[in-house]
């Protein structure tokens, strides 16, 4: 990761002194009560402090579920339990009484809840460069075709809906139902959801609304469990946890939120987040052995730039969640300083805020420092960060430094990489980027992947510096977020049975790449563009190249759109020749498929090919040579039957197999595992060359194609493949090959043929093929010395 910073300010702790471990901590110190909080109850008792009356909001985390013994010794202290979630509680209780909340037997940790913090950017802009995105993503002309999201159940999970009842039947839907789950605040603390709701009305205006109010994270945890139940097909979510688990999927809010996409098939849309500007990560680096973090050979500290009166939260996390990070017990202890400005000598001592907190492996103890506070001067904060216990190893480390209202502080020492808030780093959450919606580039404030475990991060971008009534110019992944989902929620009305897999696979091909090599840890699979689902464009998501991984060197290419299909099968005749054979027709509601297998005879390649072929196909032949049924189990899997009648060149046979898309590039945690495809995947060739023609894969940055023809001697069906790294976002050259293989003999079984390595198949040279996308629907291809063939082609892509 880079990281930004001159270095050479030399500040370091005072001269051979070693940090003592919590050197801070509170007189009152607990293991089993989170620092911040104690923090509080030592203010709260001290001399000039005032004792807290009204109550606050607590997480608990028990040893067991809630017995009723326990909920009687809450009651007893002033305490109601507002959320029960198995070993976690949230609790309203009078500040005072916590100490004796945490002595109770089955309390193993308390803490303050963790909040959801909305992810718009605060920017003041001319009226004049706003417009909506709407007209930019296309959604206007699926509108146009009846395309409205009609029948399909939305949820906007936010923090807040304020004045949403006065745009009820204006900007916002006449009916929407209503569910309170942010305790502390209240349905309406904040106009952020309304202008959320506005987007996502623009886009899908007849679907149906359900908005939900959260805070805290177990509020947002029940808000999940209560959508379960509620019909509902697509949660939008524009706020985000910063730093407050592991970026890996395995936080507890991330976990919640790709359990609603695996167990109960809701696709959950979230934002990336807008704080590519506000982090530092690394590994922990101590040069000289006194204890403190070196962020550069020189510098053991992070300057930050303040103004008096600014609302800072900095928020220390590192890698010691364990294996669930839902009960954390972190052992590795680190501990948080901020020295205020002129300050000369950095000691405990002298530092005007600190987080210095426990983590001794106790139950509840999570890697965290944190510190919220008013800066009270104007000037540079220097920051650092010193191992709490001497066995504190070589950890990553990540630093937030942020604002209250999502402010950006100058920092001396950053990374932009590896940038998001939960949940958008889970499994299987849909991440939303923000990109302007003038220029289509990257807002310079949206995070970036990839996650710790290195998935790809976000997954597309959409427009922000959008109007709305609720909140005037809206900016940040939180304008970006309801774009995208109710271009979701556009293409599950388009097709009822579309399943939230369906729905992910086909809003990355609703995209148009914005960076070469396909999709990236910026710009996700490209910008939201609706343009491929217009009219008869639109493609399936089962469309690709299709295989089974232990039988190498064959396989199926399948373009499927408006339910008719057309299926190739690439695989050897008789003699081992390489040898194709086609099936085109309906496919049922089910996603089933039966039809004829045909062969094709052409005419003996050679150049000019517009010579050998015309736009009837007149000088092709074609014969039924037996039939084939598909049974599409799932978006990543398939049941393949083929009974072969036999013709001159292949033998009568009956084949079954399962097949799986082909991943030529790998595509970590995805379940099922099934890549992104392009909006160029399909069947293209030259209508008046009918005949033959090319199928196209595109994965990732990496390209397939196979052209199916006719060899030069006696216009027997011949494939020729082609398969590598895209040159850019819209261009491929590479060799292409001509394969052989075994001999398919009668009563054998494909596995006895094939093997995972490819080992009985053999690929040849055989020439060069290159291709320019030069529209969503034509192309340039150049075939150069392959079966006698020297030309360039105009093509487009077959639409069926």
């Amino acid at each position: 990761m880079p990281a930004y910073g001159d270095g050479g300010n030399g500040r370091r702790l005072e001269s051979n002194e070693v940090f003592s471990p919590t050197p801070d901590a509170p007189s009152s110190s607990h293991p089993h009560i989170e620092y911040r909080l104690q923090k509080m109850l030592e203010g709260a008792a001290s001399p000039k402090g005032t004792a807290q009356i009204q109550p606050v909001q607590i997480h608990i985390l028990l040893a067991e579920p809630l017995t009723e013994e326990t909920r009687l010794a809450i009651e007893a202290l002033g305490g109601k339990v507002e959320i029960e979630r198995g070993e976690h509680l949230q609790v309203s209780l009078p500040l005072m009484r916590v100490s004796e909340l945490a002595a109770l037997s089955q309390v193993q940790y308390v803490r303050l809840p963790r909040r959801a913090e909305p992810r718009e950017e605060n920017r003041l802009v001319p009226q004049s460069i706003r417009s909506e995105g709407v007209q930019v993503t296309f959604a206007d002309q699926l509108h146009l075709l009846g395309v409205t999201g009609k029948g399909v159940r939305v949820a906007v999970l936010d923090r807040g809906f304020q004045g949403y009842q006065d745009l009820l039947g204006i900007e916002l839907p006449l009916e929407v139902t209503t569910k309170n789950f942010n305790l502390g605040e209240g349905f309406e603390g904040t106009r952020h959801g309304t202008a959320v709701t506005e987007i996502l009305y623009d886009m899908a205006p007849e679907a149906e609304f359900t908005l939900v109010a959260v805070s805290t994270e177990l509020e947002y945890m029940a808000a999940l469990d209560w959508l379960r139940a509620q019909g509902v097909s697509i949660v939008s979510f524009s706020l985000g946890f910063d730093n407050l688990g592991p970026l890996d999927g395995r936080s507890p809010i991330s976990a919640a939120a790709s359990r609603l996409f695996d167990e109960a098939g809701i696709l959950f849309v979230a934002a990336a987040g807008n704080e590519q500007q506000n982090y530092w990560s690394g590994l922990f680096n101590d040069l000289d052995g006194n204890g403190a973090h070196d962020f550069s050979n020189e510098d053991e500290a992070l300057s930050v730039q303040l103004r008096e009166g600014d609302e800072v939260r900095i928020i220390l996390n590192w890698d010691d969640w364990g294996e669930d990070p839902a009960h954390p017990r972190a052992e590795q202890d680190y501990d948080l300083y901020i020295f205020c400005p002129g300050t000369v000598q950095f000691s405990s001592d002298n530092a005007c805020v600190s987080s210095v907190g426990l983590q001794t492996g106790l139950l509840g103890q999570e890697p965290i420092e944190q510190v919220f506070f008013a800066a009270p001067a104007t000037g540079r904060y220097d920051i650092f960060i010193v191992r709490g216990s001497p066995g504190a190893g070589a950890r990553l480390l990540r630093l937030f430094v942020g604002g209250s209202q999502g402010e950006i502080f100058p920092m001396e020492y950053q990374n932009t990489a590896s940038t998001l808030v939960s949940p958008s780093d889970g499994r299987s959450v849909f991440a939303v980027g923000a990109v302007d919606i003038d220029s289509q580039q990257l807002t310079f404030t949206s995070s970036l992947g990839p996650t710790w475990d290195g998935r790809v991060k976000p997954d597309i971008v959409a427009p922000d510096g959008v109007t709305t009534a609720a909140l005037g110019a809206f900016f940040g992944t939180s304008a970006a977020t309801p774009y995208v989902a109710g271009a979701g929620a556009l293409l599950k009305s388009q097709e009822p049975n579309r399943s939230a897999q369906d729905l992910k696979l086909l809003l990355q091909q609703a995209s148009t790449d914005r960076a070469a090599g396909g999709k990236d840890n910026e710009y996700g699979s490209g910008a939201l563009l609706l343009e491929n689902f217009v009219a008869d464009e639109r493609l399936s998501p089962l469309s690709g190249v299709w295989w089974n991984p232990s039988q190498d060197g064959h396989g199926f290419f399948f373009g499927v759109r408006n339910d008719r299909l057309v299926a190739t099968w690439y695989t050897y005749d008789g003699a081992g020749n390489p040898f194709w054979l086609l099936s085109a027709g309906s496919m049922s509601a089910t996603r089933r498929y039966s039809g004829t297998l045909y062969a094709f005879h052409g005419p003996p390649l050679k150049s000019p090919l517009n010579t050998l072929f015309d736009s009837s196909g007149s000088t092709v032949a074609t014969n039924e040579v037996g039939s084939l049924d598909i049974d599409f189990i799932h978006p990543g899997e398939a049941s393949i039957n083929i009974q072969l009648s036999g013709d001159s060149l292949i033998f009568p046979n009956t084949f079954s197999l399962k097949a799986q898309p082909f991943l030529a590039y790998p595509a970590a945690a995805q379940n099922p595992q099934v890549p992104y495809t392009s909006k160029y995947n399909g069947l293209w060739w030259n209508a008046e060359q009918s005949g033959h023609g090319f199928f196209i894969n595109i994965q990732e940055s990496v390209l397939t194609a196979a052209w199916y023809t006719y060899d030069d001697s006696q216009g027997e069906p011949v494939w020729i493949l082609t398969a590598g790294s895209m040159d850019s976002a819209a261009a491929y050259s590479g060799t292409a090959y001509r394969f052989s293989g075994p001999a398919l003999m009668p009563g054998a079984n494909l596995a006895d043929y094939f093997d995972e390595t490819g080992s009985t198949v053999n690929g040849v040279a055989s020439g060069t093929f290159s291709i320019t996308f030069t529209s969503n629907t034509t192309a340039v291809a150049t075939i150069g010395n392959v079966l006698s063939v020297n030309e360039t082609l105009q093509l487009e892509r077959f639409n069926f």
